[in-house]
């Protein structure tokens, strides 16, 4: 929510209409409110995915929770995930998010997505995965006007990449 503005105003792509902080805020929004934490992850991961495909808008709002319906997916028949487990259903969640765009293109949240998560089975506890996931998120992120004309042209990077990064150090 307090990013939102500059979320919008590097909203370059696939069209200018500087809604991507918005629509990320309005998502996420959702699913604080509507969310339970349960006992069991695969419920838990149940009641973010509803929450999120319930506040979803726009392109941002459909790959975001594309993405967390896929890690559902992942982990809806588990009670506890140890992290090779939960990392499996985060690599659902990505093939998730590319399939529900019809032409997923590289320089975006999609790209900023593979990149943080492309982790080997040498991380054994969640600490290490996610502040391993953040950095290189971070660095995907930075990268994303080198894969992706329009952001160059425009001195910015992935409007969506940014927003998820901000969403996901909530």
């Amino acid at each position: 929510e307090r990013e939102k503005e500059r979320i919008n105003a590097l909203n370059v792509f696939p069209v200018p209409d500087g809604d991507t902080g918005s629509n990320m805020a309005s998502l996420m929004q959702r699913i604080v409110n509507e969310a339970q934490s349960y006992e069991h992850i695969g419920r838990t991961m149940e009641s973010i995915s509803s929450a999120a495909i319930a506040g979803s808008r726009g392109n941002s709002g459909i790959i975001f929770s594309e993405y967390l319906n896929g890690v559902y997916e992942g982990v809806k028949d588990l009670e506890v995930a140890d992290v090779h487990q939960f990392h499996s259903a985060v690599l659902n969640g990505i093939k998730k998010a590319y399939n529900a765009i019809f032409n997923p293109v590289e320089g975006t949240i999609l790209t900023v997505f593979r990149k943080a998560f492309h982790i080997d089975r040498t991380v054994q506890d969640f600490h290490d995965y996610f502040a391993l996931a953040k950095v290189q998120a971070d660095k995907a992120l930075g990268e994303t006007p080198e894969e992706l004309e329009v952001l160059k042209l425009n001195h910015v990077v992935d409007a969506d990449g940014l927003g998820w990064l901000f969403a996901s150090n909530v």
